[in-house]
C-alpha cells in the first residue's frame, strides 16, 4: 500500500511548500509597508529641510541671550518680538532669526498671562495704518548702542556680522553660537515702535494653524524652497521676497472650491474670520511652535497641489495684474491708485504695504513667469508619476522633484521643464550616447599610427556655416588674388586666411 505521502507527492518533493523566491531588483526597491519616506521623494525632501530639535532648541537659546541683553542695555521696559518665518511657524533649516525690539512694553517684557492680555489691549488700541513708523534715527542710534555693549562683551558666542545702518528698516545682523549646536544661527535685529510689527507673519501662522491635514503648511514651505533654489526671492535685483511667496500660496488655498471643505484638504478661511479686526498677540517666551514639524501628507497630494498652484500663478496672477490680492479678507479687488508694478499682494494688518513692492516688470516676464510654467510642467509630471504604482514611473518622478528644486544655473535646471520628454528617455538617449563615444574610443586604440594617419585624412573637415569650402574658391578669379596674397604677406596675416583657403591650398601658393 501506498502511504498518503506518496499520494501527495511528498516523496518525491511536489507536495513541499514552495521556496520563497529571491526579490526582484524592483521588488527591493518597491517601498515596505509602513516606511512612509520610501517612494515619497517630496517628503523625503520637506522632511530633510524642517528644522530637528537641536536646531529648534539652539534657537530658543539664542532668543534668551538677545532678550537679556536687550533689557540690560535698553531697559526692562523694551521686550523682543519674534517674526519671520519663525513667527510664521514656516521656518527651514538655516532660516534666519528675525527679531525686533519694541520700546515702552513692559508687560510683555515681563511674560506670563498678564502680558499677553495687556498686548491684546494694546494691539485693540494701536492704529494699524501707519502704527509701526519709527524714527529712523532713533532706530539706529538705539541699534548703535548694543551693538557698543556686545563689542565691550567680546563674548565668543555673540559676534557682530553686519551694520546695515543704511537700509530703509536699519538692522544689526548677529552671528550666535549656542552650546551644543552645529553651526551658527543667523539673527536679524531692528527695532519697532509698537506690537504692530511681526503681526503679518503672526496672522499667517493663524491662517495656517487653521488646516487640520497640514497639506497647506507643506505647500507653503515647498513654495518657498522652490522659490529660494530657483534665485526668484532676490528683492535687491527686482525680485519676489519669501514672504510675498508664502501670501501668493495663503490665497490660492483660500480661493480652492468651495467643495473642498476648510480645514481637512487644504482649503483655509480668510483671516478676517479668524481675527475678526485685532491682529493676534506676539508669543510670550520663546518662538511658536513650528506648524506640521513632521510631514504627513501623500506625494501624490502634494503634487496635485503644487502644480494647481503653479498653474493658477502663471495663468491668473497677470490677469490680477491690476488688482489687489489679500490674505485679509481672501479676495482680489481692484487696485487703487498710485500704486504700480507688475503685482500687488497686501500685507496683513498694513493695507498699504505692498509685499511685492520690489518686484520688476522685466523680471517678472523674464524670469518669475518662465519659471512658473516650468514649475507647473514638472509638477504635473510627479503628478502623473505617482498615479502609477510601477517602479519606473516611481524613479521618474524622483528625478522631476530633483529638476524641480535644482538651482538655477545648474545642468539639471537647463535640461529641466522645457520640454515634454520623459526623465527615462533622455537617461537613455545619455547612455547610448556614452556607449557610442566608448566604441569610438575602444576602436581608435586598436588603430596603428598609420591607420590613425589615414583616417585623419579621410576624415572631413569642420568649417563654419556659410564659409565657401576652399574648391569652391579656386574657381573664381578672387581666390586666385587672395592666394598670391597670401603667398606674399607676413605669417601674421596668413594665419587668419587659412580659414578660407585651407591650409593645402597655402602650402601649394607657397611652393609655387
Amino acid at each position: 500500500l501506498k502511504c498518503p505521502a506518496a499520494h501527495r507527492g511528498e516523496g518525491r518533493g511536489m507536495g513541499r511548500p514552495p521556496k520563497p523566491r529571491r526579490p526582484t531588483a524592483a521588488a527591493k526597491r518597491r517601498p515596505k509597508q509602513g516606511d512612509g519616506a520610501a517612494g515619497q521623494p517630496l517628503r523625503s525632501l520637506l522632511n530633510s529641510v524642517l528644522p530637528d530639535l537641536r536646531h529648534l532648541e539652539a534657537v530658543d537659546t539664542c532668543l534668551g541671550h538677545i532678550r537679556l541683553l536687550v533689557r540690560q542695555t535698553l531697559g526692562e521696559t523694551a521686550a523682543v518680538v519674534v517674526q519671520g518665518s519663525y513667527a510664521q511657524g514656516l521656518a527651514l533649516r538655516g532660516s534666519d532669526l528675525d527679531l525686533a525690539v519694541v520700546l515702552g512694553e513692559p508687560g510683555l517684557a515681563q511674560g506670563g498671562g498678564a502680558a499677553a492680555n495687556q498686548s491684546r489691549r494694546a494691539l485693540r488700541e494701536v492704529r494699524l495704518s501707519g502704527a509701526d513708523a519709527v524714527d529712523r534715527r532713533q532706530a539706529v542710534a538705539r541699534l548703535k548702542e548694543l551693538a557698543a555693549v556686545l563689542v565691550d562683551v567680546a563674548s565668543s558666542e555673540v559676534r557682530i556680522a553686519l551694520r546695515i545702518f543704511t537700509a530703509k528698516v536699519p538692522i544689526l545682523r548677529l552671528h550666535l553660537t549656542a552650546e551644543g549646536a552645529e553651526g551658527r544661527t543667523v539673527v536679524d535685529l531692528s527695532i519697532a515702535q509698537s506690537l504692530v510689527r511681526g503681526a503679518c507673519d503672526r496672522s499667517v501662522y493663524a491662517i495656517l494653524k487653521h488646516d487640520r491635514s497640514g497639506s497647506s503648511v507643506s505647500l507653503c514651505r515647498l513654495v518657498k524652497l522652490w522659490a529660494k533654489r530657483r534665485r526668484l526671492t532676490d528683492t535687491l535685483r527686482g525680485g519676489l521676497s519669501s514672504f510675498a511667496f508664502v501670501l501668493l500660496a495663503v490665497f490660492f488655498l483660500q480661493r480652492l472650491p468651495r467643495g473642498r471643505e476648510e480645514g481637512k484638504t487644504g482649503s483655509l478661511p480668510a483671516c478676517q474670520k479668524i481675527l475678526k479686526v485685532a491682529p493676534p498677540a506676539p508669543t510670550v517666551g520663546g518662538c511658536p511652535q513650528p506648524l506640521a514639524a513632521k510631514v504627513s501628507s501623500d506625494d501624490a497630494e502634494l503634487a496635485s497641489l503644487l502644480a494647481a498652484f503653479f498653474a493658477w500663478a502663471a495663468k491668473e496672477l497677470p490677469r490680477l495684474s491690476e488688482h489687489e490680492l489679500s490674505v485679509i479678507t481672501g479676495k482680489a479687488e481692484p487696485r487703487a491708485r498710485g500704486h504700480r508694478g507688475p503685482l500687488f499682494v497686501a500685507v496683513p494688518f498694513a493695507p498699504d504695504e505692498n509685499a511685492a513692492r520690489c518686484l520688476r516688470m522685466d523680471i517678472w516676464q523674464g524670469t518669475v513667469l518662465p519659471e512658473l510654467r516650468r514649475g507647473h510642467l514638472l509638477a504635473r509630471r510627479i503628478a502623473r508619476r505617482h498615479a502609477s504604482d510601477s517602479d519606473r514611473h516611481e524613479r521618474a518622478a524622483a528625478v522631476a522633484v530633483r529638476k524641480l528644486f535644482s538651482a538655477r544655473g545648474s545642468s539639471a535646471a537647463d535640461t529641466g521643464g522645457d520640454s515634454e520628454s520623459s526623465p527615462l528617455d533622455m537617461a537613455s538617449e545619455t547612455s547610448s550616447t556614452r556607449r557610442s563615444s566608448k566604441r569610438r574610443r575602444a576602436a581608435a586604440d586598436e588603430m596603428s599610427p598609420e591607420d590613425s594617419r589615414l583616417d585623419e585624412q579621410r576624415r572631413p573637415r569642420r568649417r563654419r556655416a556659410g564659409t565657401p569650402a576652399p574648391e569652391e574658391l579656386e574657381a573664381t578669379p578672387q581666390s586666385e588674388a587672395l592666394r598670391l596674397d597670401a603667398a606674399k604677406a607676413s605669417p601674421a596675416i596668413v594665419a587668419p586666411v587659412h580659414r578660407w583657403l585651407g591650409l593645402r591650398a597655402l602650402l601649394g601658393a607657397a611652393s609655387a
